[in-house]
């Protein structure tokens, strides 16, 4: 399951990264993702390898400018 980033304002986003989980009915199993407010990671659940575990996905340098153009 690919990890978006949007732009509320205008409906642009960009794809981060993959969970490499499968969602199933239990909600460990859901992705859940949120950006830290430094916005230089997004958090997010997998169960890649057969546990539910947090993830940490760092965010490049100027990725977010692709959404809004600004640097951030």
């Amino acid at each position: 399951m690919r990890i978006y980033i949007g732009n509320v304002s205008d409906g642009r986003s960009i794809g981060l990264c993959d969970s490499h989980t499968r969602q199933g009915s239990c909600q460990h199993s859901h992705v859940h993702p949120y950006m830290m407010p430094d916005n230089k990671f997004v958090i997010f659940n997998s169960i890649v390898t057969g546990v539910p575990q947090v993830y940490a996905a760092r965010i490049p340098e100027g990725f977010l400018t692709q959404l809004d153009g600004k640097a951030t």
